[in-house]
């Protein structure tokens, strides 16, 4: 392999080798008959490339919306934000790892889809949206979203800010 004993002891005790040395490590196993250990480096060579390219596929999912926000502004993720509380409070499967305060916390559906509303009412007050207005469109929105009446809405409103 050309590597130093000092490389490989690292190898074994501090840090695993990375693709490409997992793969001359294979080739050298086959050389010397070894197949199984052979496999057992390609596996890990493989595994490694799958973890890289899952890693690529959410700075890509990252940079992505980070651009769409930068270039459309707050208006389009209120309007995404919107969509996503109609499906949800119409039924639609809330589907997102919950971090609350910096922690993962288990929420129930109730808890979620309050959080997502209260997204929804600050973007809208950071778009520029007066408080009364936000409040609402709020109110109509949820009458509409849940066949609520204006004082159903109402009380909800003032419980979700309560």
């Amino acid at each position: 392999m050309k590597t130093s004993v000092k490389t490989i002891t690292h190898y074994e005790t501090i840090r695993p080798p990375k693709r490409s040395a997992l793969q001359r490590l294979a080739v050298v196993a086959r050389d010397a008959g070894e197949e199984q250990l052979a496999q057992l480096f390609d596996r890990r060579a493989f595994a490694e490339d799958e973890s890289l390219a899952k890693a690529s596929i959410r700075e890509t999912t990252r940079d992505t919306l980070n651009s769409l926000y930068v270039n459309l502004g707050d208006r389009c993720l209120l309007d995404q934000i919107r969509q996503f509380v109609r499906a949800a409070r119409q039924g639609a499967a809330i589907r997102h790892p919950v971090i609350v305060r910096g922690h993962a916390e288990t929420l129930d559906r109730d808890s979620q889809l309050s959080i997502w509303e209260k997204h929804l009412m600050r973007k809208r007050l950071r778009a520029g949206i007066s408080a009364v207005v936000a409040l609402e469109t709020f109110a109509r929105e949820y009458g509409e979203d849940m066949g609520a009446t204006e004082d159903d809405a109402l009380t909800y409103i003032r419980s979700f800010w309560g």
